[in-house]
Parts: C-alpha cells; structure tokens; sequence
C-alpha cells in the first residue's frame, strides 16, 4: 500500500507541475494555489471578472472548471477550481493553452 501511494503522489505530483508551468506559459501574471486536498489548483480571478464568466470562456473551448462559490462558506473573491488528477500530462498542456485562448483579452 506504501508503494502506491508514493507512486500516486509522484504522478499527482507531476501533474501539478505540469500544470502550473502550462498556466504560467499561457496565462502569465495569473496565480493557481494548490488547493485543499491536493487534487486540484485554485485560480483567483482578475478584478472586474465573475466565476460565470470565467466558465463560459473555458466551456466555449471545450475545457471544464468548478466555480468556487458554491463550496465557499461565506463571502469570496471570484475564483475557479482546475482538476488535475484525472488527466494525463499532454491533457493538461492542451487545456492551459484553450483556457489561454478563451481569457486572452483579459477582459470579462
């Protein structure tokens, strides 16, 4: 059992990073936290943009995101959740490119 965890957390691991560096390549100047539970990265939101916003531009290319609201235990800045665990390396990088595309503008 020992074994498998240290080979999960290695790839669960890698998969964070691989993400992050990919935000950091197509979104630069934004700023994913790991989130609590370490499977997903939280990823405030510019001023002036809202959750909803943020969803639709990712769904428009095709990339999933959780809102932040509906778990948040009171009052929050705007924020979305980016799931890693589930997706391979190469998924990732293609998802931190659409989401590039769907926010280039930087506007809501």
């Amino acid at each position: 059992y020992s074994r498998h965890l240290r080979r999960a957390r290695a790839a669960l691991t890698h998969r964070r990073d691989v993400l992050v560096q990919a935000l950091a390549e197509h979104l630069p100047g934004w700023t994913p936290h790991p989130a609590p539970g370490g499977l997903h990265l939280y990823l405030p939101l510019p001023p002036g943009w809202t959750e909803l916003h943020a969803l639709n531009g990712a769904a428009r290319q095709g990339v999933a995101l959780s809102p932040v609201a509906p778990l948040a235990q009171g009052p929050h800045a705007p924020a979305v959740l980016l799931g890693y665990a589930h997706l391979n390396p190469e998924q990732l990088r293609g998802g931190a490119a659409r989401l590039g595309r769907a926010w280039q503008d930087g506007r809501p």
